[in-house]
């Protein structure tokens, strides 16, 4: 697939923003540079669309502020199958993930497990406040093959990661050259069922599924497929109601929190209006609700409406809030919106990174926790008495590995 039709295909879909004059200068160093790192095709079509209206509008977003540019190499490009770059709509959202709206040198991406988080310029007005789809970065254990600068610097996505050969800068970009185009982030089903097929069984047996893919901004944490099967024949027991009422308290509704902020920001309240609380330690980052707790390992997730966090343990936790519940999704959408009329969508995602990703890291105690209410036919989710009975004596502890 020639790189031109993708670009041209992205400023087409952003015509809204007004044309202004294009600065010569300014495209002369970014198609030099890429142009330098071998990137021909997306060097011809940045020079093709210079004098366009749309590649006007384009720069319009390009210009002013620093950014990142996460360029596929020109292999990349024509592994892209037909049917994905004949639709222009899809080519424009695809392209619009690859910008990100802060400048992030390889020096300033967290060392994994940790994660540097940054939105991207893709709207896909699924996430409250309108804020734009974030794209998760680290830095890996090997050096990238033209990348001196230390440890290649890694795309982490739910359908596998995105390696990077090199980078550079050019303008007001920091550059990465990568060797995949980046996918869009999937629906919770897609990557519940990629990733977690004993998760999607009961979320879709529930009938949770589409509530939950229709929510503005969510957090999930989701057991793995060895906690899930260890509970099968418990589950088994429960009715549709009483699963709906545990899996309430493994998700927070109406915001997204990614590992940078699970001991930064708080308190977050789950769907089934009970606090949840973080703490870290040298076997790793532990999510407690109630007195059942599990290990994070795999965070950072980005899926179509929010992110997911793998844990390895179910919290089984019988309590219900409702009213909790309802109050803490109001007040996330009205954070949210105030958020976004304070500042760009874009930019990082939280302070200082974590380190909490599939390895876990050492910290101090932090109590945060704040959720939604996500409500079925009108009902708010919650957990009858009759889960304590099933659930007795069972063991809620997280095993750590």
């Amino acid at each position: 697939m020639r790189f031109a039709t993708l670009a041209t295909a992205c400023v087409a879909a952003l015509t809204s923003v007004n044309a202004q004059a294009i600065d010569q200068a300014y495209i002369g160093q970014v198609i030099q540079a890429l142009t330098a790192a071998n990137l021909t095709s997306l060097a011809d079509a940045a020079q093709s669309v210079a004098n366009t209206t749309e590649g006007a509008a384009l720069l319009g977003q390009l210009q002013g502020s620093n950014k990142t540019l996460l360029a596929p190499n020109n292999d990349a490009f024509a592994a892209v199958p037909a049917d994905v770059s004949s639709n222009t709509t899809l080519l424009a959202n695809i392209l619009s993930l690859h910008i990100l709206n802060a400048s992030v040198p390889p020096a300033d991406v967290a060392e994994g497990p940790a994660h540097t988080i940054v939105r991207s310029l893709y709207n896909n007005m699924m996430l409250n406040g309108n804020l734009t789809v974030p794209v998760v970065l680290y830095r890996g254990n090997e050096t990238a093959e033209g990348n001196s600068t230390g440890p290649g610097v890694i795309v982490q996505q739910a359908g596998g990661n995105v390696n990077t050969t090199g980078n550079a800068t050019a303008a007001n970009f920091q550059i990465y050259i990568i060797d995949e185009v980046l996918s869009l982030p999937p629906t919770l089903g897609e990557a519940a069922g990629e990733l977690l097929p004993s998760l999607a069984g009961v979320v879709q047996g529930a009938g949770l599924l589409e509530p939950l893919e229709q929510a503005m901004g969510l957090t999930v944490f989701a057991p793995s497929n060895e906690a899930l099967d260890g509970l099968a024949e418990t589950l088994a027991q429960l009715n549709q109601t009483q699963v709906q009422g545990i899996l309430a308290n493994h998700v927070i509704n109406g915001t997204t929190v990614f590992s940078t902020q699970l001991s930064e920001s708080g308190p977050f309240i789950s769907a089934g209006g009970q606090e949840f609380m973080f703490t870290t330690n040298d076997t790793g980052a532990y999510v407690m609700s109630g007195n059942a707790s599990a290990r994070i390992i795999m965070s950072d997730v980005v899926i179509q409406n929010g992110v997911v966090h793998v844990i390895d343990g179910v919290l089984v936790n019988a309590a219900s809030n409702p009213q909790a519940a309802e109050s803490a999704q109001s007040s996330y959408a009205q954070q949210a919106t105030q958020t976004t009329s304070m500042q760009p969508t874009g930019g990082v995602v939280g302070g200082s990174p974590t380190s909490m990703g599939t390895a876990g890291a050492s910290g101090t105690q932090t109590s945060a926790p704040a959720n939604s209410a996500i409500k079925v036919g009108g009902v708010g989710m919650g957990v009858w008495g009759s889960v304590v009975a099933v659930l007795g004596g069972l063991a809620v502890g997280a095993t750590l590995l």
